[in-house]
């Protein structure tokens, strides 16, 4: 084996390497960790959530926080860590596809389209015309945690 072949050879296997382990991968620029301040039962009465949902959700301790990471994500109450729902979710353009696989309040399995929106660590939801939303998460923005 020459020199350069040699070469080419050590270089592959460290690229097939880090491409194994996911080193290098592209981050979702929604990954980390988010809070937003709890909303009001007549906020979220105001927002359409159904009755029976928005005290369910009122009821809810702390304050509402979003971990999104490699595809996945959890909603969880900041203080206590208690995990309120996890699923995936999948970002096309400013558009983000979130289903839940757990959770209240919510369809399991329901894939939920919303419009975001990020700048300067604040990360703003909106709803999309004709899509099921989550008010939940187009009431207020939400914030990095660092």
């Amino acid at each position: 084996m020459t020199r350069a072949s040699f070469r080419l050879l050590a270089i592959a296997i460290v690229a097939a390497a880090f491409a194994a382990h996911g080193a290098g991968a592209a981050k979702s620029p929604i990954d980390g960790r988010w809070k937003t301040t709890k909303a009001t039962l007549q906020e979220l009465r105001a927002a359409g959530v159904p009755p029976g949902n928005a005290e369910l959700l009122a009821r809810w301790p702390g304050t509402p926080a979003l971990e999104f990471h490699d595809g996945t994500f959890r909603g969880l109450d900041l203080e206590t860590g208690k995990t309120a729902g996890t699923g995936t979710y999948r970002l096309d353009g400013n558009l983000i596809r979130i289903v839940f696989r757990t959770g209240f309040a919510v369809e399991l399995g329901t894939t939920y389209v919303l419009r975001w929106s990020l700048y300067r660590d604040r990360l703003v939801f909106s709803r999309v015309p004709g899509r099921i939303t989550l008010q939940t998460f187009t009431l207020k923005p939400w914030t990095r945690v660092h």
